[in-house]
């Protein structure tokens, strides 16, 4: 399967409980993460982490439905194929 470059969007809901168990799933997805940017939200308890990727669109789902198993976030990504010359 061809890699894709993809930027994952993340809200995690009640960031203060739920973000250990939110870092441990994304960790298991290290090998693939070329970048993570975290943004908390000050007027609230919610916060946004901002991923970029590169891997096939198998492994991005299955880092999307893991995190949907949580219940505590919601998962957006779009995803760019890079011309190889």
């Amino acid at each position: 399967m061809e890699k894709e470059l993809s930027i994952v969007g993340i809200i995690v809901n009640n960031k203060p409980e739920h973000a250990p168990t939110v870092q441990r799933v994304i960790s298991d997805f290290g090998p693939c993460i070329l970048g993570r940017f975290g943004i908390p939200d000050p007027s609230s308890d919610n916060g946004l982490i901002t991923l970029v990727m590169e891997c096939n669109a198998e492994t991005r789902h299955q880092l999307q439905s893991r995190l949907e198993d949580l219940g505590t976030v919601s998962f957006n990504s779009m995803c760019v194929k890079r011309n190889r010359h």
